[in-house]
C-alpha cells in the first residue's frame, strides 16, 4: 500500500482496477494471532488508549512495528511520570540545547 500501488488504500480497495466498476467498498479482514502477539497489542491498547484495529492499522500503514509501538508509548509514560514528579529540564538546559540551534548567529 503506498506509493507502490496508489489507488489501492488501507482497508478498501479499488474495483476500478480489476472490474472496471469505479467504487470503494470498505473491505474488513482477519488475521490469526499468536496468543503473545494478541496479548501484547491488548495491552498496548490499554496504555495508549486506541483500539488493537488503529495499532495495527498504524504498523501496516506507517511501517511501526508492535515492538517500536511498545517503546514509543513507554516513552511517553516515562515522560509523564517525571512531568507529575516535577522533573524539568532547568532554564539553562532549555538555553542550552536552543543555542545548538540558534542560526541567527
Amino acid at each position: 500500500m503506498g506509493e507502490a500501488w496508489p489507488w489501492l488504500k488501507p482497508d478498501t480497495i479499488s474495483l476500478c482496477r480489476f472490474s472496471g466498476v469505479c467504487q470503494n467498498r470498505a473491505m474488513k479482514s482477519s488475521v490469526e494471532l499468536s496468543e503473545d502477539m494478541s496479548r501484547r497489542i491488548d495491552r498496548l491498547a490499554e496504555r495508549t488508549r486506541l483500539t488493537p484495529a488503529q495499532i495495527v492499522d498504524d504498523a501496516l500503514s506507517n511501517g511501526r512495528s508492535l515492538a517500536w509501538q511498545e517503546k514509543w508509548a513507554a516513552g511517553v509514560q516515562a515522560g509523564i511520570q517525571d512531568a507529575d514528579e516535577g522533573k524539568f529540564a532547568s532554564d539553562a538546559e532549555i538555553a542550552n540545547v536552543l543555542g545548538k540551534y540558534d542560526t541567527s548567529a
